[in-house]
Protein backbone atom coordinates (compact mmCIF):
# COMPACT_ATOMS: atom_id res chain seq x y z
CA UNK A 1 0.00 0.00 0.00
CA UNK A 2 1.05 3.54 -0.68
CA UNK A 3 -0.33 4.88 2.56
CA UNK A 4 0.16 8.48 1.51
CA UNK A 5 -2.23 8.07 -1.42
CA UNK A 6 -4.97 6.15 0.39
CA UNK A 7 -7.65 7.46 2.72
CA UNK A 8 -7.91 6.10 6.26
CA UNK A 9 -11.13 4.35 5.23
CA UNK A 10 -9.40 2.56 2.33
CA UNK A 11 -6.49 1.49 4.51
CA UNK A 12 -8.89 0.21 7.18
CA UNK A 13 -10.77 -1.89 4.63
CA UNK A 14 -7.54 -3.42 3.31
CA UNK A 15 -6.20 -4.21 6.79
CA UNK A 16 -9.51 -5.84 7.71
CA UNK A 17 -9.21 -8.11 4.67
CA UNK A 18 -5.60 -8.96 5.57
CA UNK A 19 -6.63 -9.87 9.13
CA UNK A 20 -9.73 -11.83 8.14
CA UNK A 21 -9.47 -15.13 10.02
CA UNK A 22 -6.46 -14.04 12.09
CA UNK A 23 -6.49 -15.78 15.49
CA UNK A 24 -5.14 -14.42 18.75
CA UNK A 25 -5.46 -14.82 22.52
CA UNK A 26 -5.48 -12.19 25.22
CA UNK A 27 -2.76 -12.18 27.87
CA UNK A 28 -3.21 -11.00 31.46
CA UNK A 29 -0.26 -8.75 32.29
CA UNK A 30 0.47 -8.32 36.02
CA UNK A 31 2.13 -5.09 37.16
CA UNK A 32 2.28 -2.90 40.25
CA UNK A 33 3.62 0.16 38.46
CA UNK A 34 4.20 1.79 35.09
CA UNK A 35 5.82 5.02 33.89
CA UNK A 36 4.92 7.95 31.70
CA UNK A 37 6.97 11.00 30.68
CA UNK A 38 6.25 14.40 29.19
CA UNK A 39 8.56 17.11 27.94
CA UNK A 40 7.84 20.34 29.79
CA UNK A 41 6.34 22.77 27.24
CA UNK A 42 8.20 25.61 28.97
CA UNK A 43 11.61 24.59 30.34
CA UNK A 44 11.46 27.12 33.17
CA UNK A 45 8.05 25.97 34.45
CA UNK A 46 7.01 22.82 36.28
CA UNK A 47 3.85 20.81 35.85
CA UNK A 48 1.62 21.66 38.79
CA UNK A 49 -1.01 18.90 38.66
CA UNK A 50 -0.80 15.19 37.89
CA UNK A 51 -3.75 15.55 35.49
CA UNK A 52 -1.32 17.30 33.11
CA UNK A 53 0.71 14.07 33.03
CA UNK A 54 -2.24 11.67 32.81
CA UNK A 55 -4.03 10.83 29.56
CA UNK A 56 -5.15 13.90 27.58
CA UNK A 57 -8.80 14.84 27.04
CA UNK A 58 -10.12 13.78 23.65
CA UNK A 59 -10.39 17.43 22.59
CA UNK A 60 -6.59 17.74 22.91
CA UNK A 61 -5.82 14.70 20.70
CA UNK A 62 -5.43 16.50 17.39
CA UNK A 63 -3.41 13.89 15.48
CA UNK A 64 -3.26 10.12 15.12
CA UNK A 65 -0.90 8.21 17.40
CA UNK A 66 0.47 4.73 16.83
CA UNK A 67 -2.67 3.11 18.25
CA UNK A 68 -5.15 5.96 18.63
CA UNK A 69 -6.94 8.14 16.14
CA UNK A 70 -7.34 11.89 16.50
CA UNK A 71 -10.00 12.62 19.10
CA UNK A 72 -9.46 9.19 20.70
CA UNK A 73 -7.92 9.05 24.18
CA UNK A 74 -5.40 6.35 25.06
CA UNK A 75 -3.14 6.17 28.09
CA UNK A 76 0.35 5.32 26.82
CA UNK A 77 2.72 3.98 29.49
CA UNK A 78 5.99 2.01 29.65
CA UNK A 79 7.21 -0.73 31.95
CA UNK A 80 10.58 0.99 32.59
CA UNK A 81 11.35 4.61 33.53
CA UNK A 82 14.19 4.91 31.02
CA UNK A 83 11.85 3.63 28.29
CA UNK A 84 9.33 6.35 29.11
CA UNK A 85 12.09 8.96 28.78
CA UNK A 86 13.23 7.66 25.39
CA UNK A 87 9.65 7.47 24.11
CA UNK A 88 9.35 11.28 24.22
CA UNK A 89 12.38 11.56 21.89
CA UNK A 90 14.40 13.90 24.15
CA UNK A 91 16.88 16.53 23.03
CA UNK A 92 19.72 18.10 24.98
CA UNK A 93 18.30 21.01 26.94
CA UNK A 94 14.88 19.45 27.46
CA UNK A 95 13.30 19.32 30.87
CA UNK A 96 11.28 16.13 31.23
CA UNK A 97 8.81 15.19 33.94
CA UNK A 98 8.57 11.49 34.73
CA UNK A 99 5.40 10.24 36.37
CA UNK A 100 5.63 7.10 38.52
CA UNK A 101 2.23 5.39 38.33
CA UNK A 102 1.21 2.91 40.99
CA UNK A 103 -1.44 0.18 40.96
CA UNK A 104 -4.31 0.79 43.37
CA UNK A 105 -4.29 -2.84 44.43
CA UNK A 106 -1.39 -5.17 45.12
CA UNK A 107 -0.99 -5.75 41.37
CA UNK A 108 -3.05 -4.63 38.44
CA UNK A 109 -4.08 -7.45 36.12
CA UNK A 110 -4.65 -5.98 32.67
CA UNK A 111 -6.17 -8.05 29.86
CA UNK A 112 -4.18 -7.23 26.75
CA UNK A 113 -4.20 -8.02 23.10
CA UNK A 114 -0.70 -7.92 21.74
CA UNK A 115 0.99 -7.10 18.50
CA UNK A 116 4.62 -7.33 17.51
CA UNK A 117 5.78 -9.22 20.58
CA UNK A 118 7.57 -11.80 18.43
CA UNK A 119 10.12 -9.03 17.85
CA UNK A 120 10.33 -8.02 21.51
CA UNK A 121 13.38 -8.83 23.63
CA UNK A 122 11.80 -8.80 27.08
CA UNK A 123 9.82 -11.59 28.69
CA UNK A 124 6.56 -10.44 30.27
CA UNK A 125 4.97 -11.34 33.60
CA UNK A 126 1.85 -13.13 32.36
CA UNK A 127 -0.70 -14.64 34.69
CA UNK A 128 -1.66 -18.28 34.34
CA UNK A 129 0.63 -19.40 31.53
CA UNK A 130 4.17 -20.78 31.31
CA UNK A 131 4.53 -19.29 27.84
CA UNK A 132 5.44 -15.81 26.70
CA UNK A 133 2.79 -13.52 25.23
CA UNK A 134 4.37 -14.28 21.87
CA UNK A 135 1.89 -16.78 20.45
CA UNK A 136 4.53 -18.09 18.05
CA UNK A 137 6.11 -19.71 21.15
CA UNK A 138 2.86 -21.33 22.35
CA UNK A 139 2.81 -25.01 21.21
CA UNK A 140 -0.88 -25.54 22.03
CA UNK A 141 -1.92 -22.46 20.07
CA UNK A 142 0.21 -23.44 17.07
CA UNK A 143 -1.18 -26.97 17.18
CA UNK A 144 -4.71 -25.56 16.96
CA UNK A 145 -3.71 -23.50 13.93
CA UNK A 146 -2.10 -26.59 12.36
CA UNK A 147 -5.28 -28.61 12.91
CA UNK A 148 -7.32 -25.93 11.15
CA UNK A 149 -4.80 -25.75 8.31
CA UNK A 150 -4.08 -22.04 8.78
CA UNK A 151 -0.68 -22.04 10.53
CA UNK A 152 1.23 -20.76 7.48
CA UNK A 153 -1.30 -17.99 6.86
CA UNK A 154 -1.24 -17.03 10.54
CA UNK A 155 2.57 -16.64 10.54
CA UNK A 156 2.41 -14.42 7.45
CA UNK A 157 -0.23 -12.15 8.98
CA UNK A 158 1.52 -12.05 12.36
CA UNK A 159 4.80 -11.07 10.69
CA UNK A 160 3.02 -8.31 8.80
CA UNK A 161 1.39 -6.96 11.98
CA UNK A 162 4.75 -7.13 13.77
CA UNK A 163 6.39 -5.07 11.04
CA UNK A 164 3.59 -2.50 11.35
CA UNK A 165 3.86 -2.32 15.14
CA UNK A 166 7.63 -1.91 15.40
CA UNK A 167 8.34 0.14 12.28
CA UNK A 168 10.04 3.48 12.80
CA UNK A 169 7.97 5.84 10.61
CA UNK A 170 9.80 7.90 8.03
CA UNK A 171 10.09 11.53 9.23
CA UNK A 172 7.02 13.56 8.23
CA UNK A 173 5.18 10.35 7.25
CA UNK A 174 4.07 9.11 10.69
CA UNK A 175 0.44 10.11 10.14
CA UNK A 176 0.30 7.96 7.01
CA UNK A 177 1.89 4.99 8.80
CA UNK A 178 -0.58 5.34 11.67
CA UNK A 179 -3.48 4.80 9.25
CA UNK A 180 -2.38 1.14 9.13
CA UNK A 181 -1.50 0.66 12.81
CA UNK A 182 -4.83 2.14 13.87
CA UNK A 183 -6.71 -0.05 11.43
CA UNK A 184 -5.08 -3.12 13.01
CA UNK A 185 -5.83 -1.76 16.49
CA UNK A 186 -9.51 -1.38 15.53
CA UNK A 187 -9.72 -5.09 14.71
CA UNK A 188 -7.89 -6.18 17.88
CA UNK A 189 -9.92 -3.78 20.03
CA UNK A 190 -13.11 -5.59 19.01
CA UNK A 191 -12.16 -8.35 21.47
CA UNK A 192 -14.64 -7.72 24.28
CA UNK A 193 -12.37 -8.38 27.23
CA UNK A 194 -9.49 -6.21 25.97
CA UNK A 195 -8.33 -3.44 28.29
CA UNK A 196 -5.09 -2.46 26.57
CA UNK A 197 -2.88 -3.13 23.59
CA UNK A 198 0.69 -4.18 24.36
CA UNK A 199 3.62 -3.86 21.95
CA UNK A 200 7.44 -3.54 22.02
CA UNK A 201 9.00 -0.11 22.45
CA UNK A 202 10.68 1.02 19.24
CA UNK A 203 12.47 3.79 21.14
CA UNK A 204 14.36 1.23 23.25
CA UNK A 205 15.33 -1.10 20.40
CA UNK A 206 12.47 -3.42 21.49
CA UNK A 207 14.03 -3.95 24.94
CA UNK A 208 10.90 -2.89 26.84
CA UNK A 209 7.20 -2.73 26.15
CA UNK A 210 4.45 -0.14 26.00
CA UNK A 211 0.79 -0.30 26.88
CA UNK A 212 -1.85 1.68 24.99
CA UNK A 213 -4.52 1.54 27.66
CA UNK A 214 -8.17 2.53 27.54
CA UNK A 215 -8.71 5.63 29.69
CA UNK A 216 -11.23 3.98 32.02
CA UNK A 217 -8.70 1.22 32.73
CA UNK A 218 -6.12 3.81 33.80
CA UNK A 219 -8.60 5.37 36.22
CA UNK A 220 -9.82 2.06 37.63
CA UNK A 221 -6.46 0.37 38.19
CA UNK A 222 -3.82 3.10 38.64
CA UNK A 223 -3.05 6.34 40.43
CA UNK A 224 -0.22 8.88 40.20
CA UNK A 225 2.34 8.18 42.92
CA UNK A 226 5.23 10.59 42.44
CA UNK A 227 6.99 12.78 39.89
CA UNK A 228 10.63 13.39 39.01
CA UNK A 229 11.97 16.34 37.07
CA UNK A 230 14.95 15.54 34.84
CA UNK A 231 17.25 17.72 32.77
CA UNK A 232 18.80 16.29 29.59
CA UNK A 233 22.35 17.64 29.74
CA UNK A 234 24.27 15.62 27.15
CA UNK A 235 24.05 13.07 24.37
CA UNK A 236 26.54 10.64 22.86
CA UNK A 237 25.88 8.37 19.89
CA UNK A 238 27.97 5.60 21.48
CA UNK A 239 29.63 4.72 24.77
CA UNK A 240 32.81 2.60 25.14
CA UNK A 241 31.84 -0.99 25.90
CA UNK A 242 28.11 -0.37 25.51
CA UNK A 243 25.80 -1.88 22.92
CA UNK A 244 24.83 0.22 19.93
CA UNK A 245 21.50 1.95 20.49
CA UNK A 246 19.35 3.74 17.94
CA UNK A 247 18.77 6.60 20.37
CA UNK A 248 22.38 6.86 21.52
CA UNK A 249 23.02 7.66 25.19
CA UNK A 250 21.69 10.61 27.15
CA UNK A 251 23.18 12.26 30.21
CA UNK A 252 20.37 13.13 32.63
CA UNK A 253 20.36 15.03 35.90
CA UNK A 254 17.44 14.99 38.33
CA UNK A 255 16.65 18.41 39.71
CA UNK A 256 13.40 17.94 41.62
CA UNK A 257 11.08 15.32 43.05
CA UNK A 258 7.53 15.55 44.30
CA UNK A 259 7.20 15.78 48.06
CA UNK A 260 3.67 14.53 47.61
CA UNK A 261 0.79 14.50 45.17
CA UNK A 262 -2.35 15.77 46.85
CA UNK A 263 -5.77 14.11 46.52
CA UNK A 264 -6.78 16.77 43.99
CA UNK A 265 -3.67 16.05 41.92
CA UNK A 266 -1.68 19.13 42.91
CA UNK A 267 2.06 18.39 42.96
CA UNK A 268 4.17 19.67 45.83
CA UNK A 269 7.74 19.82 44.51
CA UNK A 270 11.03 19.88 46.40
CA UNK A 271 14.67 19.94 45.34
CA UNK A 272 15.90 16.39 44.92
CA UNK A 273 18.47 14.91 47.29
CA UNK A 274 21.23 13.23 45.26
CA UNK A 275 21.24 10.28 47.66
CA UNK A 276 17.70 9.47 46.52
CA UNK A 277 18.46 9.51 42.82
CA UNK A 278 20.20 6.18 42.43
CA UNK A 279 17.34 3.99 41.30
CA UNK A 280 14.14 5.44 39.86
CA UNK A 281 12.59 2.07 39.24
CA UNK A 282 13.39 1.04 42.79
CA UNK A 283 11.19 3.90 43.96
CA UNK A 284 8.04 2.20 42.74
CA UNK A 285 9.06 -1.09 44.38
CA UNK A 286 9.74 0.58 47.72
CA UNK A 287 6.48 2.48 47.53
CA UNK A 288 4.61 -0.69 46.72
CA UNK A 289 6.26 -2.57 49.58
CA UNK A 290 5.25 0.16 52.01
CA UNK A 291 1.69 -0.03 50.74
CA UNK A 292 1.27 -3.81 50.76
CA UNK A 293 3.92 -5.04 53.15
CA UNK A 294 5.63 -7.13 50.48
CA UNK A 295 8.27 -6.70 47.82
CA UNK A 296 6.26 -7.78 44.78
CA UNK A 297 8.13 -7.98 41.48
Amino acid sequence: MNLGELSSESVTERIRRVMDGYATKTATICTNGVFRARVNPEPTKQFTNSSELWYPPSSAVLFDGRFNRSGQTKFYVCNHPWAALLEVQPNVGDRITLLVIKSKRRAAEITCTHVGLSAGKERLDIKGTPHSANLADDPAFLNDLRTMGVEHKWHLIDEYLTQLAVALPVPNAAQDHYKATNAAADVLSAIRSQQALIYPSVATNLNSYNLAMNSWVADEFFLPFETWQLEVVSHRPTLPGALLARSGYFGVEVSARSERIEADGNIRWRVADTVELVDLQGAIRRAHAAHTGSEAA
